[in-house]
C-alpha cells in the first residue's frame, strides 16, 4: 500500500514516517504510453482508462510517445499545429509534462534579466524575494534590500509603461 494512501491520527505519525523519505510517499506523475489509434479518445485505451480510474486523485498523463515523436520531427510548425490538432491534442505533450511535474513537485520559474542577459530559476513556490536571491548568489541574499519586479506578460509585451515595474522588499513571495 503506498503511503500517500494512508491516513494518520497524528502530526507525529506523519512525521516519523516522512523520516524514512519512503518512494511511496513522494508525489507520482503517471504516464500512460498508448498508441496514435487510441489518441482521439480523451482517455486513451483500456489500462489507461484504469489507471485514471484508480488515481483519480493523481496526476495521470495520457500521451503516444511515438506519434509526439513524429510530429516533432516534422519542420513547419504550422503544419505540426494542423496535425495536434486533426488528432484532438492540446499543446505539445512535452510541455504538458513539464507543466505537471511543476505543479506536483510545487515549483515555480522566475527570471531575472541583467545587460541584456535573461536567466531562469527554479524554485518551490512561496520563497521570499531574499531566499531567490540566496540562490543566485549567497552575497546578494547577505547584503538584499529590494528588487525591480515585473509580471512575465508585462515584459514580453515589450511596454514601455515603466509604471509596470515595481519596487518589492525581501518579503515578497517571488511569482511564477
Amino acid at each position: 500500500k503506498m503511503i500517500n494512501d494512508l491516513i494518520f491520527d497524528s502530526p507525529t505519525e506523519l512525521e516519523i514516517v516522512q523520516h524514512f523519505q519512503l518512494l511511496t510517499s513522494k508525489p507520482m506523475l503517471y504516464c500512460c504510453n498508448i498508441g496514435d489509434e487510441d489518441v482521439s479518445s480523451s482517455k486513451g485505451n483500456y489500462y489507461s482508462q484504469a489507471v485514471l480510474d484508480r488515481y483519480t486523485d493523481r496526476s495521470v498523463l495520457v500521451l503516444s510517445a511515438l506519434l509526439e515523436s513524429e510530429i516533432e520531427s516534422i519542420s513547419d510548425s504550422h503544419e505540426r499545429n494542423s496535425i495536434r490538432k486533426a488528432y484532438g491534442l492540446q499543446g505539445n505533450t512535452v510541455q504538458r509534462l513539464i507543466q505537471n511535474c511543476y505543479r506536483l513537485l510545487n515549483l515555480i520559474t522566475f527570471y531575472t534579466t541583467q545587460n541584456s542577459i535573461c536567466q531562469a530559476w527554479v524554485v518551490k513556490k512561496g520563497q521570499t524575494a531574499k531566499q531567490c536571491a540566496n540562490l543566485i548568489h549567497s552575497d546578494m541574499a547577505e547584503g538584499f534590500i529590494k528588487a525591480q519586479v515585473i509580471s512575465c506578460e508585462d515584459y514580453l509585451s515589450r511596454s514601455s509603461d515603466v509604471r509596470k515595474l515595481r519596487t518589492e522588499g525581501p518579503g515578497y513571495i517571488v511569482q511564477d
